[in-house]
């Protein structure tokens, strides 16, 4: 693996991710990621990917961006099921959960309350 990406997606669904969970949440028809940003290694090596302007070269875009780094999300489950949503197969291994890392760290597991800690 060449090193560490950040990746983070925005989404929309019609289904509360929060009472009908993950699965249910991306198998929603009406399910869509809208934007995914990725942070690498360097200063300012930032990229968005407009899924709503450009569906495909985002997509094309988005799996070269990734390749073989290691992808570090809050909470990865969400980032891997939008990917398999996406068609991109990414190894569940290649993958560093942050909100786990926070919680072992003694830091609160959701971003919003880990970040400042």
């Amino acid at each position: 693996m060449d090193s560490i990406i950040g990746l983070d997606f925005e989404t929309y669904s019609f289904t509360d991710l929060i009472v009908h969970g993950l699965d249910n949440y991306t198998h929603d028809e009406y399910f869509t990621p809208l934007i995914a940003c990725t942070h690498g290694p360097k200063v300012g090596q930032r990229q968005r990917f407009d899924f709503i302007a450009d569906y495909n070269g985002a997509r094309s875009a988005l799996i070269e961006a990734l390749g073989d780094n290691t992808i570090a999300a809050h909470n990865a489950g969400f980032e891997q099921a939008v990917l398999e949503q996406l068609g991109i197969d990414v190894p569940s291994n290649q993958f560093v959960d942050t909100a786990v890392l926070a919680r072992a760290a003694g830091a609160a597991g959701k971003l919003e309350a880990a970040a400042p800690q």
